[in-house]
């Protein structure tokens, strides 16, 4: 792919131009390439929603031209570009950007920001705060259920800010205990306590230095930390355990919890000097019942990353979509996730419809998979469960965790229907 990039990127290349309201109009091939996105799906949409951070919307406010200047976008892609004002009566009416040379490029995930939820107004507005607050090097709080999605968010600020070539650290607050707190996230010096590794450990804070840390579940953070965590926010100093000397840290810490963290200050579980420190922005990621016309978009990337981790492929048809578009989804993006997972390794390869669907649905609201449940419902498998319930179709179905008219097309397919009863 970088090969690839590099052959079709020349001098005066990557083009990409946009209007007076920075949204694209126009965008060359090896543009599209260099960023991986079909042109037709570019054109119309705001530049910083495709291409992050080309910076031509300053170029649109000041009308100054800039030559060959060094842009990067924080994870393996540095060029050169030159970006042109295009005028009209003396007004900025456009600008042009275009590649003067490509200096490092390499293949990489696509940006967590790409993989945000767009579609709805909701998530159209949660969008625009997020590259909003990005902008700013300001402690950021992000609530919301469960399984929303908050990483993601936290890592989508990282990735639009200015560090975001630098480490995003992640803690999570809820997986470490008191005695562990501090050492996690200062670090300790060499001889600090027995068992301690000769050479000493950098906590996360150091690690994140000129970056940012993602401070996950905070609202688990042990009582006798958050002191330390508030002096490290105000100061922007750690200590070591067992260090002589406080160490300067340039870090960014976004925060998130689904706990009601006001109501714990109000209870006494959580600082309050803590809380309007973390409580600069804050950002509520939203529930994927409330992005109802995400779900599908969703659906069809969640099920491409399945499919390729698992080598085995199937596909969904547009209604067993419009099933899954239709549920609560209390779980959020996880549980989407996970009923996703175990779609593709429990039900039969090929084309997945409704029926196959709801079939995973029943089979959790037993609580646990029958024990003559199969992962592939073979004639075999048919027959010996049929036998057990005597022919009762209705009871089999239930065993086998599937929904009757699931098990109706199954007998079907391997001929049994007769055999079985059916009439």
């Amino acid at each position: 792919m970088a090969d690839q990039v590099a052959m079709k990127v020349g001098v005066g290349d990557g083009a990409l131009m946009v209007d007076h309201e920075g949204r694209i109009s126009f965008m060359s091939e090896s543009c599209a390439l260099l960023r991986g996105v079909p042109m037709a799906d570019a054109l119309g949409e705001r530049v910083d929603d495709v291409f992050p951070a080309t910076l031509l919307h300053q170029t649109l406010e000041t009308g100054q031209l800039e030559r060959h200047t060094p842009w990067s976008d924080g994870r393996a892609l540095e060029l050169l570009v030159s970006r042109v004002p295009v005028m009209a009566n003396g007004r900025v009416c456009g600008v042009l950007g275009y590649v003067d040379k490509v200096l490092r490029t390499a293949p990489g995930k696509t940006p967590c920001f790409d993989n945000l939820p767009r579609l709805s107004p909701l998530a159209r507005l949660v969008r625009d705060q997020l590259k909003h607050v990005a902008a700013f090097d300001t402690t950021v709080l992000l609530t919301g259920e469960s399984g929303a999605g908050k990483e993601m968010f936290a890592r989508a600020i990282h990735e639009r800010s200015r560090r975001a070539a630098r480490p995003f650290i992640k803690l999570n607050c809820a997986a470490i205990n008191d005695a562990l707190a501090e050492s996690e996230l200062f670090g300790y010096d060499k001889g600090a306590f027995t068992g301690a590794s000769r050479d000493g450990h950098k906590g996360k804070f150091e690690l994140a230095d000129q970056g940012t840390l993602f401070l996950d579940e905070i609202g688990e953070l042990p009582p006798g930390q958050q002191a330390k965590l508030l002096r490290a926010l105000q100061e922007g100093q750690v200590d070591r355990v067992g260090a002589e000397r406080s160490r300067h840290v340039d870090v960014r810490v976004i925060a998130a919890t689904n706990r009601d963290l006001a109501q714990m200050v109000r209870e006494g579980t959580f600082r309050e000097d803590l809380y309007y420190r973390l409580n600069v922005v804050h950002l509520r990621v939203p529930a994927l019942r409330e992005q109802v016309s995400d779900i599908p978009v969703l659906v069809e990337r969640l099920w491409g990353e399945l499919c390729s981790r698992h080598h085995h492929y199937s596909q969904l048809s547009q209604s067993a979509v419009a099933l899954l578009a239709e549920q609560a989804w209390p779980g959020n993006i996880r549980e989407l996730k996970h009923t996703l997972e175990r779609a593709l390794v429990l039900l039969p390869q090929g084309v997945i419809g409704p029926d196959e669907i709801r079939s995973l649905f029943d089979a959790a609201l037993s609580q646990a998979l029958p024990v003559q449940f199969s992962p592939v419902l073979d004639a075999d498998c048919l027959l010996r469960t049929l036998a057990a319930c005597g022919n009762n179709r209705s009871e089999a179905a239930r065993r086998l965790g599937i929904s009757r008219a699931l098990l109706y097309k199954k007998l079907h397919q391997f001929g049994l229907w007769e055999l079985a009863g059916g009439a």
